[in-house]
């Protein structure tokens, strides 16, 4: 169980550190021998070894995807704002508000203050 938690760190790290998805590929296989030689050491039953080995690999993937996602989430979070930003200063540039009124309503206006 330590060494699956230790896997997710790996795979975590991997996708904080920006590897591509393909280094998982070798990762999971190293890690899978990993298991194995742990497993046969300790003198475990074969289907715990073979449930270690499917949670291990399994682990250091969805670590994987989970941070990877994230990180684009808050990424894209950030590029929505920016974007609105400088949709929002392009509108102010081209659509610039009046600053006085028209003479038609200026002078309803004064009725208006004088009632």
């Amino acid at each position: 169980m330590a060494f699956v938690i230790f896997v997710v760190a790996i795979g975590a790290l991997c996708a904080v550190l920006r590897y591509p998805v393909l280094m998982m590929l070798p990762l999971g296989g190293l890690l899978a021998i990993g298991v194995v030689l742990n497993g046969i050491i300790v003198h475990a039953h074969l289907g715990v070894i073979a449930t270690e080995v499917f949670g291990s690999i399994a682990a250091s993937q969805f670590a994987y995807a989970s941070v990877s996602l994230t990180h684009h989430l808050v990424r894209s979070k950030e590029m929505m704002l920016q974007a609105q930003a400088a949709i929002g200063q392009e509108l102010r540039a081209q659509l610039e508000v009046p600053r006085s009124l028209p003479s038609e309503l200026s002078l309803l206006m004064a009725q208006l203050q004088l009632a």
